[in-house]
């Protein structure tokens, strides 16, 4: 509504100016008495009864990784998931071309234009402090968190996600399409083994997933433990499993049931990892 309301301002102003340009000299004029009886009038009739509330509840930090090559499948999951979890926190993610034209922002988008983009890449662990210290964990006035994403070089990528995963409340895995050729997903796998609690993450699956090399990977990867892990000495270690057929609405809603669950769960109860063994399981979606 500002913005409106300072382009009819100019606009008339420069109408005005044919005459004598000092008339320009209204537009700002005019544009702060639009803002002092707008504050005046929200003063008078107070807050609307029907606008939604601030929560009391922290911000919950979502972390999403998925299979790059997924392509629009990965801009459908991102739209349907965020749309509802912005609500409640933000969603984390590294930075893909699968999601470029979804997650880009105004000054992104001006850098890249002027050659700039570079700057945005972390490169160093310095870089990534920085970056961290950054992130704007409010929510905008339209009462939502922001999408936060990461421009990560070959050599920074690993220790990028690795803070993001541990920081951040859930974690929401794409797998679809997962197959042995996905030799970067499979790092992943077994660094949120070692790194985040078992009932945090969650595996979203689908007929394109290799389940078979999946379980090879979690029990690689279960076996490699090293003492510090948050998931050694699980005296049941589950792994979940969220598998769909498609991106419907009620299939959304249980998903973002499990991620809500994520966030305050222990240790869920779908893929068994006793005895250093993946057994198959999957919840239906």
């Amino acid at each position: 509504m500002d913005a409106l309301w300072l382009v009819v301002c100019i606009v008339s102003a420069v109408g005005l100016s044919y005459d004598d340009p000092r008339w320009m000299l209204i537009a700002p004029l005019a544009f702060g008495v639009y803002k002092l009886v707008a504050w005046a009038g929200f003063a008078v009739i107070g807050p609307d009864p029907d606008a939604p509330q601030r929560s009391a509840t922290p911000p919950q930090r979502l972390a999403l990784l998925r299979v790059f090559a997924l392509g629009s499948r990965s801009e459908r999951l991102f739209d349907a998931v965020t749309v509802h979890w912005r609500h409640v926190g933000s969603v984390e993610l590294i930075a893909g071309p699968d999601l470029a034209t979804t997650t880009i922002e105004p000054h992104e988008l001006l850098d890249f234009v002027r050659g700039r983009l570079a700057r945005r890449f972390i490169t160093d662990p310095a870089a990534l402090q920085q970056r961290m210290r950054e992130l704007d964990r409010q929510p905008d006035q339209d009462w939502r968190y922001r999408v936060n994403d990461f421009f990560c070089t070959d050599d920074s990528w690993r220790a990028v996600l690795a803070r993001i995963v541990t920081e951040c409340d859930a974690v929401l895995m794409d797998l679809r399409g997962f197959n042995a050729e996905r030799a970067g997903c499979v790092w992943e796998i077994k660094e949120l083994l070692q790194t985040v609690s078992l009932g945090r993450i969650v595996l979203l699956v689908d007929a394109t997933t290799d389940e078979q090399f999946l379980r090879t990977a979690i029990e690689q990867g279960w076996a490699a433990l090293s003492a510090d892990s948050p998931n050694v000495g699980m005296a049941a270690p589950v792994l979940r499993l969220f598998r769909v057929r498609s991106l419907g609405g009620d299939t959304v809603r249980a998903l973002l049931g499990e991620l809500s669950a994520a966030t305050k769960r222990a240790s869920p109860s779908t893929m068994s990892l006793g005895a250093g063994a993946a057994q198959a399981a999957a919840l239906s979606g």
